[in-house]
């Protein structure tokens, strides 16, 4: 009993502590694919990934593995170095840790995971007990997360000249400059927690 209840408060937690910005399109542009587990679900209805220009966190979902924490507090996490390129280890309790930038000794390909300037992920991560994970935008398995780009300056133009609320980024009931602000600060950025220009 003790156990199902840590879990679904764990469940809860991660819901309410970490808001997400994968598939911004509501597109299904949410899973990486591996031979060994099959899809990896990033943006599961119980939890949800946050990418920012740091990092990546939160918890993903294998339906044949369980749970995959991104951003485990034992061993740093899956790291961004702001341009795109991950790294770091993600932890999964029945597999062991995810390499997100793993080097083949005596291939100089790069096989690490990035993140273009699309938001779309792409490489591969390795799992010594599970094998590869594919990211791979050319194909089905595709994770994609939001940038902010010229579709939201559009956007935020056609929102902001009506006063409608969709441009009131800082909630204060008011679409003025500190709007413009608050968008110039995410300006070819990852998306923040509840991104509304989209």
């Amino acid at each position: 009993m003790k156990t199902i209840t840590l879990m679904i408060l764990s469940l809860t937690f991660c819901n309410v502590a970490l808001a997400e910005n994968i598939d911004p399109y509501s597109t299904g542009e949410q899973y990486a694919w591996s031979e060994n587990c099959g899809w990896l679900n990033f943006k599961d209805q119980w939890c949800d990934v946050h990418v920012s220009s740091s990092k990546v966190e939160g918890f993903l979902w294998a339906e044949n593995i369980g749970w995959i924490n991104l951003s485990p507090e034992n061993y740093g996490g899956v790291l961004n170095d702001g341009a795109g390129n991950l790294s770091g280890y993600a932890w999964a309790e029945n597999v062991g840790w995810i390499n997100f930038n793993p080097i083949v000794p005596g291939i100089r390909i790069h096989y690490g995971v990035t993140i273009d300037s699309d938001g779309k992920f792409s490489g591969y991560a390795w799992g010594e007990n599970i094998g590869w994970i594919r990211f791979d935008g050319a194909s089905t398995s595709t994770v994609r997360t939001c940038m902010v780009g010229l579709e939201d300056l559009n956007n935020l133009a056609e929102h902001w000249l009506t006063s409608d609320p969709a441009a009131d980024l800082d909630s204060s009931g008011n679409t003025d400059n500190r709007d413009l602000g608050i968008f110039s600060s995410y300006w070819f950025d990852y998306c923040p927690d509840n991104w509304q220009l989209k």
